[in-house]
């Protein structure tokens, strides 16, 4: 019984363009993750082909990142940047429909269409790229599990959608967000000592100083480090536990899938807090014969999932993303193209001084200050005709008409956010 129910129906004919992505997304998951293939198979087609396409696109923008193919052992990358901005430039594309070239960003595109995955999802895990391109580092607990979101919960948002929840259900949408932390708590858990030999680590610093343990020597006493890995274990278990809570709004084959992931990935948190040191010396994984099980399991849970995990449990105590409109304003897509021309044009590397010299744009000193990343957030003194001089990012008559304008350098510090709002005032006129 277990058997046909695994057995997975053809996939959109190759021969069409959807087909030719679909299969592409098939071979990435394949190779990707053995654990998020199998519990793909429990899926109705249609959205079996779609969780493919999101993984594939996932699975790209990880490996863009950090210089590898489909995971495997961590490189360095000299140019992080410059890897970020393919990233956000070929997502760009591929949410506004246009064909980019790679079939990963073009199943993105397909997947965002036919499910209507808000765009702000997406560049939230994005974020998360940018965050680690940064060589960021959490500070605070809080700072973790925000991380934790862009990298992960992210994800979740896009699945659960993508499964047919409303991506205005706050309720089930929070219980999606907390599996994918549990999935990043049990790989953070996992990883500690490889991630700590490529020079990363994802242990609020706060923890380590209340542990006694160096940053600078994070290896040096074991014992101490295990009791980290055990904290990071425990809080993968609770939200793992959380998100069961909302499998009663999904269909019953979406249930079985996300209770067998669930439990697969819950088993590599669980075997690192039962191993304690051993854990950091012996890589945990979940052997094929415990995913089956879990995928017998799971069947059965998810019959009756809404009586065991009922959708009205509080989720006290835990972490929860921040709520915001979920459509990308005219000025937040604007800033969002802007902060990638930015980087375009050679702002590559993490600075802490001001008046770098851009001579892709032409600018003097006095035309331009840069505090650190391009950010939203951060301030620049830029002269708008100048920036606006590529009339390929931008409406052609908005640029002239920018461009006539008096005052169009801006003498005082200003935001991303404040050249966009400046941009979208004079499109009006």
């Amino acid at each position: 019984m277990l058997a046909m129910a695994l057995t997975v129906p053809p996939l959109t004919p190759p021969a069409s363009g959807r087909g030719m992505l679909v299969a592409h997304a098939a071979q990435s998951i394949a190779r990707g993750s053995k654990s998020f293939a199998l519990a793909s198979k429990l899926f109705a087609p249609e959205t079996r082909e779609r969780a493919w396409l999101l993984y594939a696109w996932c699975r790209k923008c990880d490996d863009l990142a950090d210089g590898q193919d489909h995971g495997g052992t961590m490189s360095s990358v000299e140019d992080a940047q410059t890897r970020l901005a393919t990233i956000r430039t070929l997502t760009d594309a591929a949410l506004r429909g246009e064909p980019t070239g790679d079939p990963a960003f073009d199943g993105l595109g397909v997947v965002v269409a036919e499910c209507r995955i808000p765009h702000r999802f997406a560049y939230d895990l994005i974020d998360g790229f940018a965050l680690d391109a940064a060589d960021w580092r959490p500070q605070t607990e809080n700072d973790l599990l925000q991380y934790c979101y862009h990298v992960a919960g992210a994800v979740g948002l896009m699945m659960a959608v993508v499964m047919g929840v409303d991506p205005a259900d706050d309720a089930t949408l929070d219980r999606a967000c907390d599996l994918g932390l549990a999935f990043q708590l049990a790989n953070i858990a996992r990883d500690v000592a490889e991630d700590a030999g490529a020079g990363r680590c994802y242990l609020p610093q706060q923890w380590l100083a209340e542990a006694g343990i160096a940053p600078s020597a994070l290896m040096a006493d074991r014992a101490k480090l295990a009791t980290l890995q055990h904290r990071l274990a425990v809080k993968a278990a609770a939200y793992e536990a959380s998100a069961r809570h909302g499998t009663g709004a999904l269909d019953y084959r979406s249930a079985w899938a996300v209770l067998s992931a669930a439990g697969i990935y819950g088993d590599i948190a669980r075997e690192v807090a039962l191993r304690g040191e051993r854990a950091l010396s012996e890589r945990v994984f979940t052997t094929k014969a415990a995913k089956v099980g879990w995928v017998a399991k799971a069947a059965l849970q998810a019959r009756g999932r809404a009586r065991k995990w009922p959708g009205d449990v509080a989720r006290e105590g835990l972490w929860t993303r921040e709520r915001y409109s979920l459509e990308l304003t005219e000025q937040d897509r604007i800033a969002r193209e802007i902060e990638a021309l930015l980087a375009e044009y050679g702002l590559r590397k993490p600075l802490d001084y001001a008046a770098p010299i851009v001579k892709g744009l032409g600018l003097d000193d006095d035309d331009w200050c840069f505090d650190f990343l391009p950010d939203i957030e951060k301030r620049y003194r830029v002269d708008l005709a100048k920036l606006l001089h590529t009339e390929d990012r931008f409406p052609p008559m908005l640029v002239q008409r920018i461009r006539g304008q008096e005052g169009t350098i801006i003498s005082r510090d200003v935001s991303i956010g404040e050249i966009a709002a400046f941009i979208v005032e004079s499109a009006g006129k």
